[in-house]
């Protein structure tokens, strides 16, 4: 199982760094929370690796463990790039109170249904609004996003960690077939554009022969 985290490790830090190439030259805020949503996927790898390495990371108070804070944080920042790409601001602090009472219920009678239903919940309204809004932008990141996040909530609400860890894996081949531009390239090329563009230079190369 120690592999198998490696190799989630590498594929997502593979995805983080064009979109984190893209932050550093437009300053785009969008990539920002983008880096903030994958550094809390990043963190929860870590955490699984420290635990099949026989390294202490334990904190629990009920069934609150350090896992189902960090996981809260991940869906609550997902969520929040949904509202931010959306422009849906009143609705910023939403996450975090959702987050807080899921927490407060896990500390007191340790039901991880209410964390499974706010994970799978949200998961499903970011996978319809990503992947609608990824396919009529064409844009290969926003698409991929949204069966990322699908498919790790899946991962997450099944108890077999072998299965847990090919869908993940899967996942995140298919988040990195999205920000490294494989999906744009490929996928969502648009011909008719394309040859829009093609015919625009034809013209103007026509125009300066004369």
């Amino acid at each position: 199982m120690l592999g198998l985290e490696v190799s989630l490790l590498v594929l997502l830090c593979c995805a983080i760094a064009p979109v984190a190439v893209s932050f550093v030259k437009q300053k785009n805020k969008v990539d920002m929370i983008l880096i903030v949503v994958l550094l809390g996927h990043f963190t929860l790898i870590l955490l699984r690796l420290f635990r099949y390495s026989d390294v202490s990371v334990d904190f629990t108070a009920g069934a609150l463990d350090i896992f189902a804070i960090v996981g809260l944080a991940v869906i609550s920042s997902q969520v929040i790039f949904l509202l931010y790409l959306k422009e849906i601001r009143k609705f910023y602090t939403f996450p975090a109170i959702v987050s807080f009472y899921i927490g407060f219920g896990l500390v007191l009678n340790g039901n991880v249904v209410g964390f499974l239903i706010y994970e799978l919940s949200a998961s499903a309204v970011i996978l319809y609004v990503l992947v609608k809004t990824g396919l009529k932008n064409r844009n290969g990141i926003l698409l991929c996003l949204g069966i990322f996040v699908a498919i790790n909530a899946v991962a997450n609400s099944i108890f077999i960690i072998v299965v847990q860890s090919i869908l993940r894996i899967i996942a995140l081949s298919i988040l990195l077939l999205g920000t490294s531009g494989f999906v744009d390239k490929f996928l969502l090329y648009d011909k008719s554009e394309a040859e829009k563009v093609r015919n625009i230079w034809i013209s103007h190369m026509v125009i300066k022969e004369k």
